[in-house]
């Protein structure tokens, strides 16, 4: 795929010009930049000709950004091999030949082990052959991750950048003792060691998302709480974890109430939430009528800017070099507030609306479900995706309401949850119109007519307006 400079934040993301509250991000005032960061995780890393692409590509743009360091949590490997942690040190030395930029500056490599890595993971799926004398062995991961990166390896590193500390936590291996990577020891001796006391700023890296924190509730691959319960007592705390690849657009991926935490998004492919009609998750029913979004073409990361009164974290995508969303602002020192705490989020959501004239159209078929089954009368509601505007954000998602006639009164048949099939891409490349799908077999027996409402809906729950279909009659 030929790649073409990256799009600034002022072309990428001029509809957000109005914007309120933590949508402003970058009019106010700024202090003096003192370091800047490439933000990336899950890149699964495989032995095959161009895996490594996209990663060079992003490492050439955080070398054009002139970052002094690149966070990676996790997931270097796909198939946990020796091989593919090599590739990507390769890589990242073709870039950064003895660890410096093109200027000549010094980049640092903030980089730790994912589940992915330790122990060969994922060996048995390697589609060549069974192959653990390739595993990244749990008896020595020292070995493997020094001939990789040509540094040191130990459990829980500390490094330093522009006088800030980073403490890299290392997926654990896969023991009792560990709770199969949901306990990391010694992190809570770690934090007492080496992170500054005070209202500057230190980093923390792992790969797990810290319990109950970034992504929600909902997000897979959560660490069984130590971590949580060691970060607690640090305000001035701001977590980086991977693991769940949740698409950079979902503003639940920032969480802050005892600390700040960060799910980055995944460059190899990205999720959306389960739960909807054509997502996917461990609630999946056959009998689902929509095919899930596949998601596969998002490849995401972040840029992290730090200034002396506030954090910039700007939402990327390296599919079409751009910027997926408006920033994220964390001010600073800490504690200054807490604009990206979930509750306090809910609260001040702003709903996304519809364009004035938007309609719904409706098409009947016959439709199959994912088992397969025929279903002879079914409904295709289609409506426009709703873009920013001037003072509302991007729909997240849709929630599409069936209401029906009969027994001499109107009454919700149905109602389901959708994500548009371009959601996960930049807003520009979100054009053609959102389905949703309904079996008349759904609905209800013996009754007149129906029509389908339809709202925007924002990552906490806040719903635009709707607007409505005709009645159509059976």
């Amino acid at each position: 795929m030929k790649r073409r400079s990256f799009i600034g934040s002022a072309a990428a993301l001029a509809g957000f010009a109005g914007l309120q509250s933590v949508f402003a991000a970058g009019k106010r005032k700024v202090g003096a930049l003192r370091a800047r960061f490439g933000v990336l995780s899950d890149i699964h890393v495989t032995t095959d000709p161009g895996s490594c692409d996209l990663f060079e590509h992003a490492l050439k743009f955080f070398d054009e950004q002139k970052c002094d360091g690149v966070l990676l949590c996790g997931d270097i490997a796909d198939y946990g091999l020796q091989d593919e942690l090599k590739a990507a040190g390769d890589t990242w030395f073709k870039v950064f030949p003895d660890n410096k930029r093109s200027d000549g500056q010094r980049i640092e490599k903030l980089f730790h082990y994912g589940d992915h890595d330790m122990g060969g993971y994922m060996h048995k799926r390697v589609p060549a052959k069974n192959c653990p004398e390739k595993c990244i062995p749990l008896t020595d991961p020292a070995a493997a991750w020094e001939a990789a990166f040509q540094e040191k390896w130990s459990p829980i590193q500390v490094k330093k950048v522009k006088g800030y500390t980073f403490i890299l936590a290392h997926h654990p291996k896969h023991c009792e003792e560990t709770e199969f990577g949901q306990k990391i020891p010694g992190v809570a001796e770690a934090l007492a060691e080496h992170a500054p006391k005070g209202k500057k700023p230190f980093f923390y890296l792992q790969h797990r998302i810290v319990k109950d924190t970034c992504g929600g509730s909902w997000a897979g691959g959560q660490e069984g709480g130590s971590s949580r319960a060691a970060l607690n007592t640090y305000p001035n705390a701001v977590v980086f974890c991977g693991q769940a690849h949740i698409q950079a657009q979902d503003e639940a991926s920032i969480w802050q109430d005892e600390f700040t935490a960060v799910e980055v998004p995944s460059l190899r492919f990205v999720t959306i939430r389960p739960g909807r009609e054509n997502s996917r998750g461990h609630d999946d029913v056959p009998s689902k009528m929509m095919p899930a979004v596949n998601s596969g073409g998002g490849k995401q990361g972040m840029l992290r800017e730090v200034y002396d009164d506030k954090i910039i974290i700007k939402r990327l995508d390296f599919t079409y070099d751009c910027e997926v969303a408006p920033p994220w602002e964390v001010p600073l020192p800490f504690p200054s507030g807490k604009p990206y705490n979930h509750q306090q989020r809910s609260q001040n959501e702003v709903a996304p609306q519809f364009a004035e004239g938007s309609k719904v159209w409706v098409k009947r078929r016959d439709a199959h479900d994912r088992a397969g089954v025929l279903h002879k009368k079914a409904f295709d509601v289609f409506f426009p995706p709703v873009h920013a505007a001037a003072a509302t954000p991007r729909a997240f998602e849709y929630e599409v309401t069936a209401e029906v006639k009969g027994f001499g009164y109107t009454r919700v048949a149905k109602q389901k949850r959708v994500f548009s099939y371009e959601g996960h891409f930049p807003e520009f490349r979100d054009k053609r119109p959102v389905a949703c799908l309904f079996s008349v077999s759904e609905l209800s027996h013996q009754i007149e007519s129906v029509r389908f409402a339809v709202r925007p809906v924002a990552p906490f729950g806040a719903k635009g307006k709707a607007i409505w279909s005709e009645w159509i009659r059976l």
